[in-house]
């Protein structure tokens, strides 16, 4: 999935991301550059790479997601500050 110019407050809630038996998914959510207040909430990610890949100057809340069989859950291309509830980029 790609939040892309556009997809400001996207919201993804009670989704599954499955890759295919056998195989790995690469990124589950990609939140492109400039993209703000993207809610992941509640979804279930299995065998994925990346679950969720943050470009510069994007932002999401993140929250009650159940990942299995994923190297990283959250993935980043700038600095991170995280608040309750909250990572913004």
């Amino acid at each position: 999935m790609r939040a892309s110019s556009g997809a400001d407050n996207l919201r993804l809630i009670m989704n599954h991301f499955t890759a295919i038996v056998g195989e790995r998914g690469s990124t589950a959510l990609l939140v492109e550059e400039g993209v703000k207040k993207v809610s992941f909430l509640s979804n279930t990610v299995t065998r994925y790479n990346i679950s969720v890949f943050f470009e510069n100057h994007s932002s999401a809340i993140i929250s009650g997601n159940t990942m299995s069989f994923v190297n990283y859950s959250v993935y980043h291309a700038a600095s991170l500050r995280e608040h309750p509830c909250t990572m913004d980029l």
